[in-house]
């Protein structure tokens, strides 16, 4: 744990251990809708779990990373089923997602820590220590889910999280290199 990690927080949370509602999660979108007034949107299917998330809705918790870490570490990530294909990372934005809004809305039943770390994480997965679910009851889906829809809204209203990208570049770089 870095030192700005422990200046936030004094252990980390327990596997499947509810995420504190005080504080609040990353969710990483591909926004190309816009609104009426000509504002980006990011679309409904950016909070559906795919089949990738196994354990609910993949997001990032905000006391262990930063949001140009959540950028850099999907970047360095390979497409799914497509080894050696990067995933794109410059058409995509982070909306923040307050616990304690999330934990209350029908259908979740909760937002538990669930971080990814191999000892040798193999070129195109890299670790995640901040790597957090939000678990539903039942898997949502995009038209029938009011869920979604609020969960949505309520990103939209706390904006877009602001990202140096230049320091994403750089990390992603760094992370490509790294793998077995």
């Amino acid at each position: 744990m870095d030192e700005r990690v422990s200046g936030k927080i004094a252990t980390l949370p327990s596997v499947n251990e509810s995420l504190n509602q005080n504080s609040f999660v990353y969710r990483i979108c591909f926004a190309t809708q816009r609104d009426s007034k000509n504002k980006m949107c990011p679309a409904i299917r950016n909070f559906t779990p795919s089949k990738n998330d196994t354990d609910g809705l993949s997001v990032d918790w905000e006391m262990l990373t930063t949001p140009e870490e959540s950028i850099a570490r999907f970047g360095a990530q390979y497409k799914y089923g497509k080894i050696g294909v990067y995933k794109e990372y410059k058409d995509h934005e982070i909306y923040k997602l307050f616990i304690e809004y999330i934990k209350q809305l029908p259908d979740i039943t909760d937002v538990i820590y669930s971080p990814i770390r191999k000892e040798h994480p193999p070129k195109g997965a890299p670790n995640n220590l901040a790597h957090s679910s939000i678990t539903f009851t039942k898997h949502p889906l995009e038209d029938e889910c009011e869920t979604l829809l609020r969960m949505r809204d309520h990103a939209i209203e706390n904006l877009i999280v602001p990202i140096d990208m230049n320091i994403v570049d750089k990390e992603v770089s760094r992370l490509r290199e790294q793998g077995d």
